[in-house]
This record gives structure tokens, C-alpha cells and sequence, in this order.
């Protein structure tokens, strides 16, 4: 079965005022994901991604951007992620800089 290595998405970069970010980002950013997995003991689980800017070369706090997202672990991630699956950039202590929503799944065969 082809497995999930890379998403599209759709992101809405907070502004400083709304509690996001100051300046701008670029491909190759790596911050935490939370795609609404929790732990056991009902804690959030958040997974690193490397984020591909499609549509430009950075985005501004308070723009929308297309993005592909690159889990690091997408093993983890495998069922969880879909089409309209709703999800949260965070940084630092868990801070919420961006929100977005899923548009495509990029598969992969399986190796």
C-alpha cells in the first residue's frame, strides 16, 4: 500500500497581534505540527515537519500560502492524515502561529 510522505496544504499565518510570528518564513522551516493526535494519557502529540513554500518565496505573518508539508516521521502519522483533516503550527511552548487544512495527499510507494 502507498503510504502518506508528504501533505498540501493550505495556511493562514497569524499575525504578532493574533499571538503569531514576527517575521516571515521560508522553505525549509521545521516547526511542530498538531494534526490532533493525543497520547494516551491525553496529552497532545505534536509532530516536526519541514514545510515547502509553493506559491512564493516566504510568507508574511497574516498571509495565506499553499505549502507541502514533509513529516519527519510520517510512519506516525499513517490513517491520521486527510483531505479537510484541520491542523495547527505551533513553536516555542506550543504557541499557535499558523492554521490550515489539508487539500492533497502526496503518496509514495511502499518500499
Amino acid at each position: 500500500m502507498d503510504e502518506v510522505k508528504e501533505v498540501r496544504a493550505r495556511v493562514y499565518f497569524l499575525t504578532p497581534e493574533e499571538g503569531g510570528r514576527k517575521g516571515p518564513i521560508f522553505s525549509g522551516y521545521r516547526p511542530p505540527f498538531d494534526f490532533g493526535l493525543r497520547s494516551q494519557s491525553g496529552e497532545k502529540i505534536y509532530n516536526d515537519c519541514i514545510v515547502t513554500l509553493e506559491d512564493r518565496d516566504q510568507v508574511f505573518p497574516g498571509e495565506e500560502s499553499t505549502i507541502r508539508i514533509r513529516p519527519l516521521h510520517p510512519e506516525l502519522l499513517q490513517g491520521v492524515l486527510r483531505v479537510g483533516l484541520h491542523f495547527s503550527v505551533t513553536e516555542g511552548p506550543r504557541r499557535v502561529v499558523g492554521r490550515g487544512i489539508i487539500t492533497e495527499l502526496i503518496r509514495t510507494e511502499g518500499e
